[in-house]
C-alpha cells in the first residue's frame, strides 16, 4: 500500500532534506509544498495519509489571528489525515493548543529533524492505519446489522401475510 506525505513547510531546502531522508520508504510518495494555496489545490487528489506542517506558514497571514488557523483549515479539508506540526521554535501555548485540535506530534526543527519526523512519521501512519481499520469495521457491522434487521423484518412481515409456509415441528409435541 502507498501512502500520500505532503510537506508544507516555508523553508523548501529543509523540507527536501526531509524528503530526501524519508525517501528510504518506497510506500511513501512525498510531496513538497512551499505555497499553502498550492498545497490546498491538491489536497483532494492526493488525499494524504500524513501532513507535515511547518506552523510559521499561515493560509492568509493577513486575515490569520491564529496560528492554528491553517491547521484547523487543513483538518477541514482533509479530516482523515494526521497532521504532524514543526516549529523553528519550542512554543509551549503553539503545542497545546495544536494538541486541542488534534495534530499526531510535534518537532522543533533545529534538533535532529530527521530522526524526529522519520518517527513522527511512522507513528502517524501507524495511527491512519489503525483508523482505517476501525472505520472499516464499524462500516462493516453497521451494514451486517442492516441486514440483519432486514432478516427479521422479512421474516415478520412473510409469517403475517402467509407469504412463506413454516411448518415446523415441535419438539414438544407429542
Amino acid at each position: 500500500m502507498s501512502y500520500n506525505i505532503i510537506l508544507l513547510d516555508t523553508d523548501e531546502k529543509h523540507a527536501n532534506m526531509i524528503k530526501d531522508h524519508l525517501s528510504k520508504y518506497s510506500e511513501y510518495h512525498i510531496h513538497v509544498f512551499t505555497d499553502v494555496a498550492a498545497c490546498i489545490s491538491q489536497l483532494k487528489q492526493l488525499k494524504p495519509s500524513v501532513i507535515f506542517l511547518d506552523a510559521e506558514l499561515k493560509h492568509d497571514p493577513t486575515a490569520m489571528k491564529e496560528e492554528t488557523e491553517l491547521l484547523l483549515h487543513l483538518k477541514e479539508l482533509s479530516p482523515k489525515s494526521e497532521i504532524v506540526l514543526y516549529s523553528g521554535e519550542e512554543k509551549l501555548e503553539l503545542i497545546l493548543d495544536s494538541v486541542k485540535h488534534g495534530i499526531h506530534g510535534f518537532a522543533i526543527k533545529a534538533t535532529n529533524t530527521k530522526a524526529k519526523a522519520e518517527i513522527l512519521l511512522l507513528s502517524a501512519i501507524r495511527h491512519y492505519k489503525k483508523s482505517k481499520e476501525a472505520s472499516f469495521y464499524k462500516k462493516s457491522t453497521i451494514l451486517l446489522m442492516i441486514v440483519l434487521v432486514a432478516v427479521v423484518i422479512f421474516g415478520i412481515v412473510a409469517y403475517k401475510y402467509k407469504l412463506v409456509k413454516f411448518d415446523i415441528e415441535s419438539p414438544f409435541d407429542v
